[in-house]
């Protein structure tokens, strides 16, 4: 695009100029059906704020890419130590809003005689209520990826992990889970 030219004193301003600050701008919209129907022509860097999911995407000539901060670093909680049951003892407090994508967990020590099972709360509710929760099978140091049913995190949501069970003989230990973020 062009430079924008100086408005001079006196001059009334053209719809052209107009439409050209307007394509430079942050425009608004509730969220990607708005815009698509809104803007079915986007041109490569223009810039949107979707109120769902409450982000900045940037048109890159092809797509519109969300921006902000490493979107796709996946949220990394630890457990130092021997596994033991516990609830909700980690905690992640969401600002904006994110989207999940899969769950996986690994250990240094692998658990024995029973698996360990690793469950993620949203607002102390799970986002695994129907599917397999992330879970190390005895003498194994690794989960599936399990993917959850819940994905949508609003803005000030609260995530916590929890260990619902632990292996029998060794409990498993220095748990670390990994929350894979869209």
């Amino acid at each position: 695009m062009p430079e924008i030219p100086s408005v001079l004193p006196g001059e009334v301003i053209q719809s052209a100029w107009g439409n050209l600050i307007r394509d430079r701008t942050l425009q608004r919209y509730a969220d990607q059906t708005e815009l698509d129907i809104s803007v079915p022509t986007p041109v490569a860097g223009e810039i949107a704020w979707l109120g769902d999911p409450g982000a900045v995407f940037v048109y890159d000539g092809t797509d519109w890419a969300r921006q902000g901060a490493s979107p796709k670093s996946p949220l990394i909680f630890s457990h130092p130590g021997d596994a033991e049951v516990t609830t909700g003892t980690a905690k992640y407090l969401e600002a904006v809003g994110i989207e999940l994508s899969t769950v996986a967990s690994t250990v240094g020590s692998a658990p024995s005689d029973a698996s360990l099972i690793i469950d993620v709360m949203l607002n102390g509710v799970s986002i695994f209520p129907t599917s397999q929760k992330p879970t190390i099978a005895p003498g194994a140091t690794t989960s599936s990826q399990a993917t959850p049913d819940t994905t949508t995190i609003p803005p000030g949501a609260v995530l916590t992990v929890n260990i619902d069970q632990v292996g029998s003989t060794e409990p498993g230990a220095d748990l670390t889970v990994m929350i894979g973020i869209l």
